[in-house]
């Protein structure tokens, strides 16, 4: 087979890039023009008061980030596992402003990367139509990276490290693959759900791989515990900080079923657990600033038992969950129904978090870029592929204005993401019982 001819590469590179660049372009001038542009020197609280000092406190103290004497006022508790915090210990080497702008620019990378993954995985379907691929994918989800990248968050490399170590993996990198994917569990820790979409896929060298990055990963506090206290106790501080993570962040609010101190269930919040808060239960937080003109607290329907509501919550998302796997076992002989079984599992467990804020949605390039491809390749397709990506879009794109304030305060946000979720499984199920007309997926 002749190499590809390196001018019509080129040639597709550039379009591309400009493509990327035009969206990037009129996506920011459409935010400015609405006067929603933040400012990124005042709107990075999330990096500078809690990831920044929980890498201060690694750096300086080798521990105590999950102590809450620790924080004051003008710092947030940390709720990431402890590598992360040995990640941005590198970066409380530096000034605030510098490390902001460093960590900005990271996060533009991984957003650059997270769409070079999605496009590589979607394979032979969609080429010669990279350009279109692109540009629709980028502007249902551009809000969602916009978010993350403009609050200085951490969801554009969490998602980047998931569709990279999927990548790696369809491509035969299986232990690389499954390193990866460690990597984003052990930096948000919501990613450890894809173990179970490498077990329905039996993926087991993958699972190697994951077993051998997490146990990188539990070891990174290191860097800065054995500094700190000696090797031996510097490992025992390790330990402590895995302990105290799982116990003072994880296990209280699996036990709850509420974020209190952490946002609570205020209109942004869009997991299914505060949507249905604000709808059923008394007192339950509308906006994280109270405003004259706009209710304070729940319910906004009528009142229900707590248990009840937070037990529908997590059976809601367990139930989603379930046919996610189901969907990842079911049809993993497709390529690219593998990368859906990926976000058909991983969509549940963000919504089913007790903390789902607009920039989690960049997780919803998992199941936008396989909807984009089969509706670019089988016009039987189309329709489906409209109605996902349109959906993805509303959602998204609605958090950026006050007025909406009406469409996430009653869970209308959650449950379009919802009816992105139940179309793509039902794409799924649909090209499963019809003669495929389109060549496979070639990665």
């Amino acid at each position: 087979m002749s190499s590809p001819d390196p001018a019509a590469r080129s040639r597709r590179l550039t379009e591309l890039l400009s493509v990327a660049l035009l969206l990037v372009l009129v996506g920011v001038c459409l935010l400015a023009l609405s006067g929603t542009v933040p400012s990124i020197a005042a709107d990075t609280w999330d990096f500078r008061a809690a990831y920044l000092h929980a890498g201060e406190l690694m750096r300086t103290q080798g521990g105590g980030i999950y102590d809450m004497q620790t924080h004051t006022p003008e710092t947030g508790p940390f709720i990431y596992p402890p590598a992360s915090a040995a990640m941005f210990g590198f970066f409380s080497l530096l000034p605030t402003s510098a490390a902001v702008v460093i960590w900005v620019a990271v996060l533009f990378s991984c957003m650059v990367v997270a769409f070079a993954c999605a496009y590589r995985l979607a394979g032979s379907l969609v080429k010669g139509r990279d350009a279109a691929f692109i540009a629709v994918l980028a502007l249902a989800t551009f809000g969602a990276f916009y978010a993350d990248v403009t609050k200085a968050n951490i969801n554009s490399m969490v998602i980047a490290l998931m569709l990279g170590g999927l990548l790696c993996v369809e491509r035969g990198r299986e232990r690389r693959g499954g390193a990866l994917l460690a990597a984003a569990a052990f930096v948000k820790v919501l990613p450890v759900v894809l173990v179970v979409w490498l077990v329905a896929n039996k993926r087991w060298r993958a699972l190697q791989g994951w077993a051998i990055g997490a146990a990188f990963a539990i070891l990174a506090p290191l860097a800065w515990t054995v500094p700190n206290h000696g090797v031996i106790d510097g490992v025992g501080a390790d330990v402590n900080l895995h302990v105290e993570y799982v116990q003072q962040t994880v296990a209280p609010r699996l036990e709850s079923q509420e974020a209190t101190g952490v946002g609570g269930t205020s209109n942004r919040n869009a997991s299914i657990n505060a949507a249905l808060a604000r709808l059923f239960l008394p007192d339950s937080q509308m906006f994280a600033v109270a405003w004259p003109d706009k209710p304070v607290s729940g319910p906004l329907l009528f009142e229900l038992p707590g248990p009840l509501v937070k037990g529908a919550a997590l059976l809601i998302a367990l139930a989603m969950f379930g046919a996610g796997a189901w969907a990842s076992w079911k049809f993993r002989d497709d390529p690219l129904a593998r990368l859906a079984g990926a976000g058909l599992v991983f969509v549940p467990a963000m919504l089913g978090n007790l903390l789902c804020w607009p920039f989690h949605f960049v997780a919803l390039l998992l199941v936008a870029a396989p909807a984009l491809a089969w509706g670019i390749a089988d016009k039987r397709d189309r329709r489906l592929a409209a109605a996902i990506l349109g959906l993805t879009f509303v959602a998204v794109t609605a958090m950026f204005r006050l007025e909406a304030w009406w469409f996430r305060i009653y869970g209308l946000q959650t449950l379009l993401v919802i009816a992105a979720w139940g179309l793509t499984l039902w794409m799924l199920i649909r090209r499963s019982r019809r003669p495929a007309e389109e060549p496979a997926a070639g990665l």
